[in-house]
């Protein structure tokens, strides 16, 4: 049995702390219940994030504000206003200095982390941004657009560097590769674009028959991984574009995609509620998880160590799997609605989820043996 102190305020319950038991870790994994509770947006949220230093959270909310909280006291620090639409993606730099938003009003916001205030406005997307990346030093944003179209911006100044155009859809991800020296966009259009640092189009991987929904690089850069809902995931090289693996077996639309963090594995999630872990360099399947959830896998993150998955899902809960053997470990079902974003903090003690019931939670991650 253990004993968790945990505070419940937002969740309609009196602002004191209470004892929470916690049965061991068995074999249907234990329910956790949350530490903290980030409850103040009027709307659901998209969003959320913590700093490198996992000292902050920052959220994003249909609201049309962003909203920035200490991650250990659940205290509301700052709310980002200025977008005319609700905020759709929100990212921190590395330094903890600026948090960059994305928003429906087809604009980026680049605000003061300490502040509050608006630096600069990215105005160029004829729609909503929907995905952004910002490289380690904060010279440079990326940011991915309904209007087909990523841009890249300088971060100092606000002026926008490059134009990345030649997708025919949505695009539905941007990501820098590991040494930065890479970008990587997804589209509905299903395809994937490899691109040069200044935004040069050097590959085009195609492959899938459906849109893209997520991807990742593996840690040493050499291979991505994109998920679509044509059921499948694939494996490319970096190098050449060309595709190494398909990997299969869902029902489904593959919905998210993540690389372990030695990139031995990969892990995918579906539609058809199932996780399929695969090995990464040859796409033979390790281990099926049916029935991982009772709704489709929003989200799947690795903890930073390696030894567990964390699953999201659209059924309102979210999940911790031992790596290793699939086994669940533990239950997160506090929320009321819809998760659409889970992670782990950056030392891989404490979880963060946020749904569209418009509440942030944090959650202590069991150590083993609890």
């Amino acid at each position: 049995m253990i004993l968790r102190l945990v505070a419940l305020s937002g969740l309609g319950l009196a602002m004191l702390p209470v004892l929470v038991t916690l049965a061991a870790a068995e074999p249907d994994g234990a329910i956790l219940e949350p530490i903290l509770v980030l409850q103040g947006h009027q709307r659901d949220i998209a969003a959320a994030t913590f700093s490198a230093d996992g000292s902050k959270v920052a959220t994003a909310s249909s609201d049309k504000s962003a909203r920035i909280w200490d991650a250990a006291s659940g205290v509301s620090l700052l709310t980002l206003a200025g977008h005319e639409e609700g905020v759709a993606v929100v990212a921190f730099s590395a330094d903890g200095r600026r948090v960059v938003t994305g928003s429906r009003d087809g604009t980026a916001r680049v605000f003061d982390a300490s502040t509050g205030a608006t630096i600069h406005v990215l105005s160029g997307h004829a729609t909503v941004v929907d995905a952004i990346a910002i490289t380690r030093d904060g010279s440079r944003i990326l940011t991915g657009s309904y209007d087909n179209t990523a841009r890249l911006w300088d971060a100092a100044t606000g002026t926008q560097l490059a134009i990345l155009s030649g997708h025919s859809e949505w695009v539905t991800g941007v990501y820098f590769s590991p040494d930065e020296t890479l970008i990587l966009t997804i589209s509905n259009d299903k395809t994937a674009r490899l691109w040069s640092r200044d935004g040069a189009l050097l590959r085009t991987l195609a492959g899938h028959d459906g849109l893209l929904a997520a991807a990742q690089f593996t840690p040493d850069g050499r291979t991505i991984a994109t998920a679509s809902s044509d059921k499948s995931a694939k494996l490319w090289d970096v190098a050449t574009g060309r595709e190494l693996a398909t990997l299969g077996g869902h029902g489904r639309a593959v919905t998210a995609v993540a690389f372990s963090p030695d990139g031995a594995h990969v892990a995918t999630g579906a539609s058809d509620k199932t996780i399929r872990l695969f090995d990464a360099a040859t796409g033979g399947l390790v281990r099926a998880i049916a029935n991982a959830h009772k709704r489709i896998i929003a989200v799947l993150r690795y903890s930073p160590d390696g030894r567990l998955l964390l699953s999201a899902s659209h059924d309102k809960s979210a999940r911790l799997w031992n790596a290793a053997d699939g086994n669940l470990v533990a239950t997160m079902p506090t929320h009321t609605k819809e998760i659409d974003a889970a992670e782990f903090s950056p030392d891989g003690t404490r979880l963060l989820t946020a749904a569209l019931d418009g509440v942030a939670l944090i959650w202590k991650v069991p150590t083993r043996g609890e």
